[in-house]
């Protein structure tokens, strides 16, 4: 039976974080009047009514993932949840600040999963969830790329969206890419998605 650590409860905020900042964009987002989830940023969720529980809601899922990640990891994966964390603190009214919390959490995904997922695959048990990681990092960037590409450059400076910038910002979202990772590895069996949990972080290895 795996013990159950303060290390093994942290990590649960890897899912209960990206969860909660999903339901605050899908639900603020549907409530709000004229507001588009194709077209117009996450972000615009959080400045105007009801701006505050959007920030909360980046606040919350940024710092769980954030705890998550150093419990387990240390700190190399633990960039992209501090921009979630930034672009709650500082919203689209301080756009230079808040677009930088943005890039971070984005780009740096494409460097962070590639170097996990090589050291991941040198522990048996991790292989295949460093093999998805390794996946994720040209995922990533091809997303990134399609992203600039078909999104007007004005779009992209003003963070007012139009188009489809809202699509190609909800797909580039790092926690998506991390939980389909956690998700697909040791998926197999009768053991809950918590026993999983636990047995990934007692076994994962401290040197990243």
């Amino acid at each position: 039976m795996v013990p159950r650590t303060p290390k093994v409860w942290l990590a649960l905020g890897a899912v209960i974080g990206p969860i909660i900042g999903t339901l605050g964009w899908l639900v603020l987002g549907v409530l709000r009047p004229g507001y588009s989830l194709v077209s117009q940023p996450v972000s615009a969720l959080g400045i105007g009514p009801n701006g505050i529980y959007m920030n909360a809601a980046f606040v919350v899922d940024g710092l769980m993932c954030l705890v998550a990640v150093v419990a387990i990891f240390q700190n190399l994966l633990g960039l992209s949840p501090f921009g979630i964390l930034w672009d709650g603190i500082f919203t689209m009214n301080q756009l230079a600040l808040h677009t930088l919390g943005t890039q971070l959490a984005i780009t740096s995904c494409i460097v962070s999963f590639l170097i996990a997922g090589l050291v991941l695959r040198r522990v048996p048990t991790w292989r295949r969830f460093g093999t998805w990681m390794i996946f994720g990092s040209p995922l990533t960037l091809g997303l990134l790329i399609g992203f600039l590409g078909s999104v007007p450059r004005a779009d992209i400076v003003s963070g007012l969206g139009g188009g489809t910038f809202g699509l190609w910002e909800r797909a580039l979202a790092p926690r998506g890419s991390i939980l389909v990772c956690a998700d697909g590895h040791k998926g197999s069996g009768r053991a809950s998605r918590l026993k999983r949990i636990r047995t990934l972080v007692t076994e994962a290895p401290t040197e990243l």
